[in-house]
């Protein structure tokens, strides 16, 4: 229990005051919390205390749970009820983080300390997404948990300034959903879509909502008939069905295969292909079968070099490898992190960069790119 961080508060935990270390002056701030009735509404909240992160626990002794939010306030999630068992509480007080990241709350009318372990929910993120139509990508994260999606951009977006960088805030999805944004109108301008696999259901904000597939599929969305427009499709895998949506219906792969559709030919419509990371088998249908990669390896093709093909590429977690086919061998990342290449700065080419599980991005190469954490 050593290098615990305690912050001790008097009076109502949503308001946050500055107070300069040579004047008697308080100066305030900012307040957060929702309100009554929204989740994380907080009814009697007691202690706080900050993780490496930067995201706040604070202790609801109304509630009986641990109320998390960012950095700057906006909810992400709780745990905890009214009862003497594990994880549930009775009278909780205080809450202290230790630097292991583990999560010391003070249960008070059970009489004892509970202790968690520190975590981050998985997100989704993207790389490639272009939601304001600027011709940069933007960086985007999906939870699932609640539906919420984070999304930065570098104009005028409605939403939390962080820097020289704006992030917005929407819900769009639910739990299992898988996130498959991208550009259904051939405007230029990527929207906010979601792909639920126990229903089918394609959700595009603002857009569509259609039913196409079957409970297990994968998505495939890409612009397979050339014409500018993201095509609805989804891949079977075990069977190695390919069905796009008013277009058409083959076989191509096998169980375990992952699908990766993309333009590897330069002629602006999408080819089927498959990755087989047991082997680092990559088919390319109609075109051709190579082997990049090893087993364990996360295929990552995007357009590194601006010539307007897909590049053959894979990211190795263990090691935080980049190998281009072809083009060249780079390492940065490491283990947990995820890979999201894109255009973040509109030159035409691909930025190596990854996003890390607490919800800071990192984009190699790029020293004036403000620093976004997104969680």
């Amino acid at each position: 229990m050593k290098d615990l961080r305690f912050i001790i508060m008097v009076g109502i935990i949503a308001f946050l005051f500055l107070a300069p270390a040579d004047a008697a002056e308080v100066k305030y701030v900012t307040s957060f919390g929702p309100v009554y009735g929204s989740p994380g509404y907080l009814g009697y909240p007691q202690g706080m205390a900050v993780d490496s992160a930067g995201n706040l626990y604070v202790v609801d002794m109304g509630a009986r749970a641990i109320v998390v939010f960012d950095r700057y306030g906006n909810y992400l999630r709780q745990w905890g009820s009214h009862g003497a068992g594990d994880g549930e509480f009775n009278c909780p007080q205080g809450v202290a983080i230790d630097s292991a990241g583990e999560i010391y709350v003070t249960d008070q009318a059970n009489h004892r300390v509970q202790v968690f372990e520190l975590s981050y929910a998985p997100c989704q993120a993207v790389g490639s997404g272009d939601f304001q139509g600027d011709g940069r990508s933007d960086l985007a994260t999906f939870k699932p948990e609640h539906g919420r999606w984070a999304i930065a951009g570098n104009d005028g977006m409605i939403g939390e300034s962080r820097g020289n960088t704006f992030v917005d805030y929407l819900y769009w999805g639910r739990e299992g959903d898988i996130m498959v944004p991208g550009d259904y109108t051939g405007s230029g301008t990527s929207q906010i879509g979601i792909y639920r696999p126990s229903s089918s259901l394609w959700g595009i904000r603002n857009v569509s909502r259609i039913y196409f597939g079957r409970d297990g599929d994968d998505p495939v969305r890409s612009d397979y008939n050339g014409d500018g427009v993201l095509d609805i499709g989804v891949y079977r895998n075990g069977t190695g069905l390919w069905a796009i949506r008013e277009q058409s219906r083959f076989y191509f792969g096998r169980l375990y295969d992952e699908s990766i559709p993309a333009d590897y030919s330069g002629d602006g419509t999408a080819e089927p292909a498959i990755f087989r990371s047991m082997d680092g088998l990559w088919a390319i249908r109609g075109q051709s079968r190579f082997y990049f990669g090893r087993e364990g390896d996360e295929a990552v093709p995007y357009d590194y070099d601006g010539d307007g093909s897909v590049d053959i590429a894979v990211f190795r977690e263990s090691t935080g490898l980049w190998a281009v086919r072809g083009l060249t061998r780079e390492y940065y990342g490491e283990t947990g992190d995820i890979p999201v290449p894109g255009d973040y700065t509109g030159d035409g080419e691909l930025e190596i960069s990854i996003v890390r599980e607490s919800g800071s991005w990192l984009i190699w190469w790029v020293a004036d790119f403000p620093p976004v954490y997104m969680y």
